[in-house]
């Protein structure tokens, strides 16, 4: 029986390439395994500063990225600019962000990386792991600040259970927000983004308590041809 915390976070980002795009916001809340809710209060959010902003070519370089992200919030790229300058440095949003998950290790076991929360998110293998790993190599003691075996992306457990169906086209957040009847308000800000991955994993988590006590696994495949 799992009892780890579970972190739902999400990176927002200045490009696509997870080898040398920069973070621009981090967000995460915290998910108890046991009741299946947002723990009360634990939200983390913070703006980035991206390395070279100040640069000459940032702006031409980063063009499609800001553009998009001044779209998505309805302002000019110069206010998507002078958001991310006022932002805190990478390493102090870094550290703030492993302090914060310091806090929700197991309840009575001494603070180990197995003790550490489970990361989840919506496509995090592809995308938000590789750069939590670039950030640990940079600016971590440690490189695994998660729970080192259970990683959970929400995107592939949509497969499994709309693979057969005709109604999803695609596995993207923003389809899936649709096709669940959920608001696309606030929709690529990151705590928005954790907060609406939270509450999918919660509905998906009972949903598979309720349907394993249905099914008898153990001893399954001993009479089997």
């Amino acid at each position: 029986m799992n009892k780890n915390k579970i972190c739902v976070f999400d990176f927002e980002t200045d490009g696509r390439d997870v080898k040398t795009l920069n973070p621009v916001q981090l967000a995460a809340v915290i998910v108890d395994p046991r009741k299946l809710e947002l723990v009360n209060k634990a939200e983390f959010n913070s703006f980035i500063r991206p390395e070279g902003i100040d640069n000459k070519n940032y702006v031409d370089k980063n063009r499609a990225t800001i553009e998009w992200h001044a779209n998505i919030r309805g302002c000019s790229v110069d206010e998507i600019l002078e958001l991310w300058k006022s932002a805190p440095p990478q390493k102090i949003v870094w550290g703030n962000f492993i302090e914060f998950l310091s806090k929700f290790h197991k309840v009575g076991q001494r603070k180990t990386k197995f003790s550490a929360p489970i990361a989840c998110g919506y496509n995090i293998h592809n995308f938000d792991l590789p750069i939590v790993e670039r950030m640990c190599a940079k600016h971590s003691k440690s490189k695994e600040i998660f729970h080192p075996r259970d990683k959970i992306d929400l995107m592939h457990w949509m497969f499994p259970w709309f693979e057969n169906s005709t109604e999803v086209t695609s596995y993207s957040m923003d389809n899936m927000r649709e096709y669940f009847g959920m608001s696309a308000a606030n929709a690529h800000d990151a705590l928005q983004d954790v907060k609406d991955a939270a509450n999918l994993l919660c509905r998906f988590l009972r949903l598979h308590r309720r349907t394993a006590k249905t099914v008898k696994f153990r001893n399954s495949f001993a009479n089997a041809g």
